[in-house]
């Protein structure tokens, strides 16, 4: 009995491990599945909006403005988002009220379009293939990120 019970933890607990940093995440009940973000290198950050307030009801008293994004913060936002599963991440992951977005160009001469939230959350849009990609970034506890 008490082995088949050990057998029946371990069972439930390896999935629930944390994987190394090439390896997916199954998630939690607030965290969506996350995997690696592979990017090419990144030749230039252009930035369109910076400190936008998303369009939400007149009632709340959202000031976006310090929500700003510089070139180098945008870099750390890459460097250390996942991408994380579409649907989860709807159900699991707040959406941010300010924003900022712009377009990357890679070394290759591709480009992407990228929104980042207040909230840690992202998306890329890969122009090319007409791909996007919905991504969280739990390790950009820094200014002027909410966490």
């Amino acid at each position: 009995m008490i082995i088949r019970l050990l057998a029946l933890l371990m069972l439930f607990a390896i999935p629930c491990m944390s994987f190394g940093k090439d390896k997916c995440t199954t998630g939690s009940e607030f965290v969506p599945p996350l995997c690696p973000l592979r990017l090419e290198k990144i030749s230039t950050i252009e930035i369109e909006e910076n400190g936008v307030r998303g369009k939400v009801s007149p009632e709340y008293q959202i000031d976006c403005a310090s929500f700003k994004l510089d070139a180098k913060k945008v870099r750390m936002f890459f460097s250390r988002a996942k991408v994380a599963d579409k649907i989860a991440a709807l159900h699991k992951l707040n959406a941010s009220l300010c924003y900022a977005s712009g377009t990357l160009k890679f070394a290759s001469g591709k480009e992407a379009k990228w929104f980042i939230g207040q909230l840690q959350e992202g998306w890329l849009y890969m122009e090319e293939n007409d791909s996007s990609m919905t991504l969280y970034c739990p390790a950009c506890t820094f200014k002027p990120f909410i966490y």
